[in-house]
C-alpha cells in the first residue's frame, strides 16, 4: 500500500485503520437504477488524507454530473476545520 508522504509506521499507527479492523466484511450496495445526483456537489479532498484518498474523491466526482472537486495541498482528513482553503471553498460554494 502506498502511504506517501508518510512512513508506513505513521500510516499504520494513526488510528483510523485500527478502528476499522473489527468491522465485518461487507459489499457496497448497488446504485438504484435511474438515480443520479442532479444538484451541484462540492467534494473537498486533502492530498494527505489517509482515511479517504484523493483517488476516491476523483472517482466520486467522475460519477456525479455536477460535481466540483477541490483538492487541498498539504491537508489531511479535516478539510474544513483545519484548512482555511477548505473552509473558503465550502463558503464560496454555498454562497453561489
Amino acid at each position: 500500500m502506498d502511504v506517501w508522504p508518510f512512513e508506513r509506521e505513521t500510516a499504520g499507527d494513526q488510528g483510523i485503520p485500527r478502528t476499522c479492523l473489527p468491522w465485518p466484511a461487507s459489499r457496497p450496495h448497488r446504485a438504484a437504477p435511474g438515480r443520479t445526483l442532479t444538484m451541484p456537489v462540492l467534494l473537498l479532498a486533502g492530498d494527505r488524507d489517509l482515511s479517504t484518498p484523493v483517488r476516491w474523491a476523483r472517482e466520486a466526482a467522475a460519477a456525479t454530473p455536477r460535481a466540483e472537486l477541490v483538492v487541498l495541498e498539504g491537508v489531511g482528513h479535516s478539510t474544513q476545520s483545519r484548512s482555511d482553503a477548505g473552509a473558503r471553498a465550502a463558503t464560496e460554494f454555498l454562497l453561489r
